[in-house]
């Protein structure tokens, strides 16, 4: 199946936290954009942003390589990729619910 495929060449233990971090810089630097009303002050808010961003994203690689020397992946997990329909409507389902979830809570 592609997704185990997939997943058996992403699943370094660096992957998920660099999405998360690419992710957060990128998130923060869009909401940076369109705070401005100047375009022209835009490289400076940029620059900023990034730099407020480095004790946090430094921060939270730390706490990464800690968990990664300290805690021991456990052994059987299974992937998560759906193999039947009745597993993709789980997949779609506990997605959905955390979403709502989120919403709910912080908004």
């Amino acid at each position: 199946m592609a997704c185990n495929r997939l997943l058996s060449e992403c699943t370094q233990w660096w992957v998920e936290p660099l999405i998360a971090s690419v992710s957060f810089t990128a998130w923060m630097n869009l909401f940076a954009l369109f705070e401005k009303e100047s375009s022209s002050a835009f490289v400076q808010r940029l620059l900023a942003v990034v730099q407020a961003d480095m004790p946090v994203l430094c921060s939270y690689w730390a706490g990464v390589y800690a968990w990664i020397a300290l805690v021991d992946p456990p052994a059987g997990v299974e992937s998560g990729c759906p193999e039947s329909p009745s597993d993709s409507l789980l997949l779609f389902a506990e997605t959905a619910g955390g979403l709502v979830a989120y919403d709910f809570l912080f908004f």
